[in-house]
């Protein structure tokens, strides 16, 4: 079973990323709870923290990227590709759309978090996850300096559509809303910044 930051292995024993959430308790012991299934973060980040997320404002509703699930990004990544994969706007417009494409092309599974789980994920970076990335090689950690890279993009998009989806970091930024060193903001979509992939196991 797996526990709460568990670095979780590819079959070949390569290292893929860290556990970050577990579904199914099926036993405690020392009050860490483990399961057979959850969420793992990757271990990279994205376009070296400059990948735009999408339109932002649109010309008209047939640019809209509706993708407004704040439980499951799963959900709203297959939105976004759907729209990548179908859409005939201009290409100039297809080709913001970034951050839920990068995390597809890690794997079929991988998605772009949506607000809620970011916001769960990331408020386990100074005591969990970063820890264990710093010990695997060749990872990235989690910025928590305030940078660009302090936020993340979620793939859920402010609801109804205006052009911005919602952004998750670590920081202390006076000018955002910070709750437990959280940052939660919006921002329009085609702006760059941080991008992380999750993914089911």
């Amino acid at each position: 079973g797996f526990k709460v930051g568990d670095i979780y292995y590819k079959p070949n024993g390569e290292p893929e990323g860290v556990v970050w959430w577990i579904a199914d308790t099926t036993i405690t012991i020392d009050t860490f709870y483990y399961g057979q299934h959850g969420k793992l973060i990757s271990k990279f980040s994205g376009g070296d923290c400059a990948l735009q997320w999408g339109l932002g404002p649109a010309p008209s509703a047939a640019y809209y990227i509706l993708a407004f699930d704040s439980l499951d990004g799963e959900i709203n990544t297959d939105i976004i590709m759907q729209w990548k994969d179908t859409t005939t706007v201009d290409t100039i417009w297809a080709r913001r759309v970034q951050a839920a494409p990068w995390c597809r092309s890690l794997g079929a599974e991988w998605y772009l978090p949506a607000l809620k789980e970011a916001y769960a994920m990331f408020a386990l970076t100074v005591n969990v996850i970063n820890p264990v990335l710093a010990t695997i090689p060749n990872a990235d950690t989690i910025t928590t300096k305030v940078l660009v890279c302090t936020r993340y993009w979620t793939s859920t998009a402010v609801y109804p559509y205006n052009g911005h989806t919602y952004l998750v970091g670590i920081g202390n930024d006076p000018d955002y809303n910070v709750h437990n060193n959280l940052i939660m903001s919006t921002f329009e979509q085609q702006q760059s910044y941080g991008v992380r992939a999750v993914r089911k196991f």
